[in-house]
């Protein structure tokens, strides 16, 4: 009896270009890098949102989107180490809090930026 293996592919053959970011998503995720700026600094102050949507070049949106993962990422990264310290009872250091929050900052006004483009 004879085998036939059937190859599964997971990723589209050509990545289709994407479209612009719409803006309610863009909008959800700057609203989720304010709330992580918030629990990592309470105090700090945050770019306001950009108040019409400008993504409309693929470059834009490209730059958006990898943007946005990367600081997604990061501030997932720092919001879990974060709590994993203060489950173990200690208090993160004060230095390493302010770089999480100005990397997150800075990564909300690249973001405002790229919207209003």
């Amino acid at each position: 009896m004879a085998h036939h293996r059937a190859m599964i592919h997971f990723l589209p053959e050509s990545a289709p270009e994407p479209g612009p970011v719409p803006y309610a998503d863009a909008v959800a995720r700057l609203a989720g890098l304010r709330q992580a700026l918030r629990l990592v600094d309470p105090a700090a102050a945050a770019p306001e949102p950009a108040v019409e949507p400008a993504l409309t070049s693929p470059a834009a949106a490209r730059c958006f989107e990898a943007k946005s993962q990367e600081m997604i990422a990061a501030a997932a990264a720092g919001i879990e180490t974060v709590l994993a310290l203060r489950d173990a009872g200690q208090e993160p250091n004060h230095a390493a809090m302010r770089r999480i929050s100005d990397e997150i900052r800075g990564g909300l006004v690249e973001l405002e930026q790229l919207l209003r483009r």
